[in-house]
C-alpha cells in the first residue's frame, strides 16, 4: 500500500471515528494502537502466530516492520501536508486541518463544508477540531462504486437499500465449488432486486476503479440493511479463524460488523441479517451471532423461497393482529332438572361423546398441518397456535373423559378397565429424550378403579422393547421404574423405554408399535391396548414426538 493511500485510510478513520472514541486517536503513537480499516485486518492476520495485535509492541515490530514504519511514514505525510494540525500545549494530540477536512471530502467523494475554532477556544486560523471534522465528514455521499447512497428509484417507490456480504472462496473448495456458490450468490441478489430490495453487490462493480479495502465497510455503514450470505469460511473469518492471506475482504466487513455491534446492539440487530442460502445450513452461522440476531433460512431461490426476508426487510409480518371488535355477550349456562330415566341421559352424553372426539380429531389433524415448531430465540405465529391447539385438546379430552364416568355411573354397572393417551403433557404424550432415549410414553386411568398395569412393549426399527414403568406421584417423590406398577383411578402413567437404545430415531419416520397389558385391580380379566405411534412436529421443548392413531382395546384369555 503506497504512503499517500494509507495516509487517506488514516485520515478517514480519524474524521469518521465517533467523538467519544476520537481521543484515543488523535497522537501518532495512541493511533498506532488501533485498527486502520483493511490494513488493521492485515496487520492481525500476520500478527496472529505471535500472539500480538497492537501496532506499536516490540513483537509487531518485529512481525511487521515494514508496515509499522509504512505508518509512521503516512503521519508524518499527514502533518507535512497540513492536513492534520497539532493541538498547543503538551498533549501531543492534533486536529484535522480545514486542508485535511478538503482532502477528506475528495477522497470520500463529496463536497467540505466547516467553521473555525478548537476545543480550547484558541483560534487556529481555519483548523478544524476533529469532532467538527467528523460531522462535515459525514454529511458527504459515497459513490456508488463504494456502496454508498444511490439515487432514488425513478416511480418514487420507497425501496429499502441493502448490501450482500459474503466470502468468495474457500481452500477447501474446487473451482466448481466455487463457481456455483458465486452463481448462487448472483441469483440470490438479482432475485432481491426484482423484489424491490435495492441491493448491491461487489461483483456489480468489476470492472469499475473501486477501492476494495474500503467497499465492504462503507456499504455496511451506508446500507438499510446487510445481509450476510453466510459460509464456513465467513463464519470463520468472523471468528478470526481464517488462515494468513484468507478472504481478506470478508475479515474487513467482518470487523466492521463488529465496530457495529459495540456501537449499538440495536441498530445491529435491525440491520443485520445472516441468510442460509441453499446448499448451507444453520452451522455456517457464527455461534456469537446466533444468540445475538434472527437468520433467515432460503431454503430455494425463488420468490416463494426469499418470502421470509422480504418481509423482514420491507416490514411486513406474515399475521397482522386484527382490529378489536366490541366485547361479545355470552349467554348463562343453564343447568336442567334430571329425569328420573338414564336412558335419555345416556343418549346424550354418547352423542355429545361422539361430537368431541370428532372434535379431537380436527384438533390433531390442525396440530400436524402446523410448521414444526422454530428452534430459534424468537417465536413464530405457529407456536402459539400450537399451544392454543394443545390446551384445547386437553379441554376436550378431560370433557370426555367425564362424560364416560357418569355414562359409568347411570348404568350403574363395572365398566371396563381403560387407559388413555395424556393429551397436553408439557413435553408431549409420547416423546423421545435425547440422544438416545428413552422414549417415554404418558398415559392416565380413566377407569372407575385402581388398575393394575402388567406390562408393556414397543416394536421400533431397532428392536422390540420392554418398558419400565411408574405411577407418577407429586414431588418430591420418585418412584422407580418396574416392569409392572399399580395405577390409581386418574393416575399418571410413565412407561420409559430403550434407554440409550435410540440414538439416531429421531431421524426414523416409521410408525412404532406399542402393547400394554393391564386389568381392574381385583380382578382377573385381562385386557390389552394397542397403540400405532407415528412422527409429529416437535413440541416448544425440542423433543421428537410421536402421537397415537388406531389405538384398541380388547380383553385377552
Amino acid at each position: 500500500m503506497e504512503v499517500e493511500e494509507l495516509a487517506m485510510c488514516i485520515l478517514d478513520r480519524l474524521a469518521s471515528t465517533p467523538e467519544d472514541r476520537r481521543n484515543d486517536l488523535m497522537t501518532r503513537s495512541m493511533f498506532l494502537h488501533h485498527h486502520v480499516g483493511d490494513a488493521y485486518s492485515q496487520a492481525r492476520r500476520k500478527l496472529e502466530p505471535f500472539g500480538a495485535f497492537s501496532f506499536d509492541s516490540d513483537t509487531a515490530t518485529r512481525a511487521f516492520p515494514d508496515y509499522a514504519r509504512a505508518l509512521a511514514e503516512a503521519w508524518t505525510f499527514l502533518e507535512s501536508q497540513g492536513y492534520l494540525v497539532p493541538e498547543p500545549g503538551p498533549t501531543q494530540k492534533v486536529f484535522v486541518g480545514q486542508r485535511g477536512l478538503e482532502r477528506h471530502a475528495m477522497y470520500r467523494g463529496g463536497a467540505a463544508s466547516s467553521q473555525g475554532g478548537a476545543r480550547d477556544g484558541t483560534d487556529h486560523s481555519g483548523e478544524v477540531p476533529a469532532t467538527e471534522a467528523a460531522s462535515a465528514s459525514a454529511a458527504t455521499k459515497a459513490t456508488p462504486s463504494d456502496g454508498g447512497d444511490r439515487d432514488p428509484p425513478p416511480n418514487g417507490e420507497d425501496h429499502p437499500t441493502a448490501v450482500v456480504i459474503w466470502a468468495h472462496d474457500d481452500p477447501d473448495w474446487s473451482a466448481d465449488e466455487k463457481e456455483a456458490w458465486e452463481k448462487t450468490i448472483v441469483a440470490f441478489v438479482q432475485l432481491l432486486n426484482v423484489a424491490g430490495i435495492d441491493t448491491d453487490l461487489d461483483l456489480y462493480h468489476g470492472d469499475e476503479p473501486t477501492d476494495w479495502a474500503r467497499f465492504g465497510p462503507q456499504a455496511i455503514r451506508n446500507s438499510d440493511y446487510v445481509v450476510v450470505a453466510v459460509s464456513p469460511v465467513w463464519r470463520r473469518a468472523y471468528e478470526s479463524a481464517t488462515g494468513p492471506g484468507v478472504n481478506p475482504g470478508a475479515i474487513s466487513e467482518a470487523d466492521t460488523l463488529r465496530g457495529l455491534f459495540k456501537d449499538s446492539s440495536d441498530e445491529f440487530r435491525k440491520r443485520v441479517v445472516p441468510v442460509i442460502l441453499p446448499g448451507r445450513d444453520e452451522r455456517d452461522v457464527p455461534q456469537e451471532l446466533r444468540s445475538t440476531v434472527a437468520w433467515v433460512r432460503v431454503s430455494e431461490l425463488t420468490d416463494k423461497g426469499i418470502e421470509a426476508l422480504l418481509r423482514r426487510l420491507t416490514g411486513q409480518p406474515t399475521y397482522k393482529k386484527p382490529p378489536v371488535g366490541p366485547r361479545r355477550e355470552l349467554p348463562a349456562q343453564t343447568v336442567s332438572t334430571p329425569t328420573s330415566s338414564a336412558g335419555p341421559r345416556i343418549a346424550d352424553a354418547e352423542a355429545r361423546n361422539e361430537e368431541l372426539k370428532g372434535q379431537i380429531g380436527r384438533a390433531e389433524g390442525a396440530l400436524d398441518e402446523l410448521p414444526p415448531a422454530s428452534s430459534g430465540t424468537n417465536e413464530e405465529p405457529w407456536d402459539q397456535a400450537r399451544r392454543s391447539i394443545d390446551s384445547r385438546l386437553s379441554e376436550l379430552t378431560e370433557e370426555v373423559r367425564r362424560l364416560q364416568r357418569r355414562a359409568s355411573a347411570s348404568e350403574s354397572v363395572a365398566s371396563e378397565p381403560r387407559l388413555e393417551p395424556l393429551i397436553g403433557h408439557g413435553t408431549g404424550t409420547f416423546n423421545l429424550h435425547l440422544p438416545a432415549g428413552p422414549l417415554h410414553a404418558h398415559l392416565r386411568n380413566t377407569s372407575e378403579g385402581d388398575v393394575e398395569v402388567l406390562a408393556a412393549t414397543l416394536e421400533t426399527p431397532r428392536g422390540t422393547f420392554a418398558g419400565e414403568m411408574y405411577a407418577e406421584e407429586p414431588p418430591p417423590l420418585a418412584p422407580d421404574p418396574q416392569p409392572s406398577t399399580s395405577l390409581p383411578k386418574d393416575g399418571h402413567l410413565v412407561i420409559n423405554f430403550g434407554e440409550s437404545e435410540f440414538k439416531g430415531l429421531q431421524e426414523s419416520t416409521d410408525p412404532l408399535a406399542m402393547v400394554i397389558r393391564y386389568r381392574q385391580e381385583g380382578s382377573t380379566q385381562v385386557y390389552e391396548m394397542q397403540l400405532s405411534l407415528h412422527r409429529a412436529p416437535a413440541v416448544s421443548t425440542g423433543r421428537p414426538q410421536w402421537r397415537a392413531r388406531g389405538v384398541e382395546r380388547f380383553p385377552v384369555e
